[in-house]
């Protein structure tokens, strides 16, 4: 296809895995099968407290132009240098209680999984390649991408949450370590799992993947 075609045929094909009804029916259902009654008010009772709308307004303002701007001088720096030890060891604890690095690592896996799968079985690129070494080929090694990741979910903690208080910032991880906390984060993370793998399946029917041999004359 020329580039325009294939432009257009990228465009639906993230309107149909971003549709905004889909997405939001995603995310309902996983709040209903992963949320009792009372982790609902526990979880409405936070988002409408004083900190929790701090939270938002911080989360709002880090992806703002300026705040970006902020993020990219930030996010190159190793871990150490992003903030004091205690800020970054707040931010190494929120991880853990998110599980964020080991929730975007195996969404960046499952995604080139479902790409693969999608390439396979459309018949894209070197028609002798198995499934398994098409799926081998997108799949970089583990520990280095979860590196990575972990480094700039740790950034991205410290550059949006930086400013709290100690005092807030105990407050902000004992409800992220409770149980509704815990609960709230897994529905989060699945609705967003399935979401990438929504638009890797649809890439995968019409962006074909370089070969070995397509990838070396780059």
């Amino acid at each position: 296809p020329t580039s325009k075609e294939a432009s257009e045929a990228v465009d639906r094909a993230l309107t149909t895995a971003l549709n905004g009804r889909t997405l939001q029916a995603g995310f309902a259902k996983e709040l209903r099968e992963r949320l009792t009654a009372e982790d609902i008010k526990a979880a409405l009772a936070w988002f409408a407290s004083p900190l929790g709308t701090r939270l938002d307004s911080l989360e709002v303002a880090a992806v703002t132009p300026e705040g970006m701007a902020v993020f990219m001088k930030l996010r190159d720096l190793p871990p150490e240098k992003q903030g004091s030890s205690n800020l970054l060891a707040r931010a190494r604890r929120l991880d853990a209680a998110v599980r964020a690095s080991d929730h975007m690592t195996d969404m960046l896996f499952e995604s080139q999984s479902a790409l693969a799968k999608a390439w396979y079985a459309a018949g894209s690129g070197n028609k002798k390649e198995s499934f398994e070494q098409l799926q081998k080929r997108a799949l970089p090694n583990r520990a280095a991408v979860r590196a990575q990741v972990e480094k700039q979910v740790l950034a991205t903690t410290i550059h949006t949450y930086g400013s709290l208080t100690d005092a807030e910032w105990d407050q902000f991880l004992a409800f992220t370590e409770s149980e509704t906390g815990q609960h709230l984060n897994a529905a989060a993370a699945s609705g967003l799992r399935q979401m990438m793998l929504n638009v890797a399946e649809q890439l995968g029917k019409i962006v074909p993947p370089k070969t070995p041999a397509a990838a070396k004359t780059e």
